[in-house]
């Protein structure tokens, strides 16, 4: 493995440290602010980062590289055939989410429609839609849930709804839930998000889904 460079070593050490701090106290920082709180020098930072919003889009790559290699470690493991090992999946993704709460968060809620924060979220939507399709063709397949869900305009509904859930329930924890243990409140915002397939589960979709929670809950 090629060792990494002090540069490379520098741009991740900048790049936890802030994310540290937006976690701890928001991301309502200047360049300046964040210098100071960090303990490495403004122009040190702008080396790297000339712009508070490269922080921004640079920690979202980093969350995105982890999410990449979440997906791809556990789809070679074990699949993802049913909903009793998708909601694992699921989960494992939103536990990289919240180490990354804030600047998704803000991401979200308050970026320039023309910043490139945006553009690059809008470009990561139109990526996920096509997996989100083909698994849940794979559900359809194994009866899972009903194919009428796959019909166009049924499908851009979900796909909405669903994309609103999986993306901003990072958003509402951290407007009301920042103060309670991540792990007491996960399963509820999991639920919220698969009852988006509520009205499309068959019988044994809706069996799976709750041996899924039951095991995790155990866990």
């Amino acid at each position: 493995m090629k060792a990494s460079t002090k540069g490379e070593i520098t741009r991740q050490e900048i790049l936890q440290k802030v994310n540290d701090l937006f976690n701890e106290s928001g991301i309502d920082h200047t360049l300046v602010q964040i210098s100071k709180s960090i303990g490495i020098g403004k122009s040190r930072i702008t080396n790297y980062f000339p712009k508070k919003e490269d922080l921004i889009i640079n920690l979202l790559r980093e969350y995105e590289v982890e999410m990449a290699d979440w997906v791809s470690n556990y789809q070679s493991k074990t699949g993802i055939r049913n909903f009793s090992e998708y909601i694992p999946y699921l989960a494992g993704i939103m536990e990289l989410m919240f180490q990354y709460r804030r600047v998704i968060s803000i991401s979200l809620i308050n970026s320039k429609p023309e910043g490139d924060v945006v553009h690059h979220m809008r470009s990561r939507y139109e990526m996920n839609k096509r997996q989100i399709r083909d698994r849940m063709e794979a559900f359809a397949k194994n009866g899972l849930i009903r194919e009428e869900l796959l019909e166009p305009e049924r499908f851009e509904v979900f796909i909405f709804q669903f994309f609103c859930m999986t993306s901003n329930w990072i958003v509402m924890y951290n407007l009301l839930d920042a103060d309670r243990d991540f792990k007491l409140v996960k399963v509820r915002y999991l639920k919220s998000i698969l009852c988006c397939l509520d009205s499309y589960l068959t019988d044994k979709g809706r069996k799976d889904m709750a041996n899924a929670f039951s095991t995790l809950n155990q866990n």
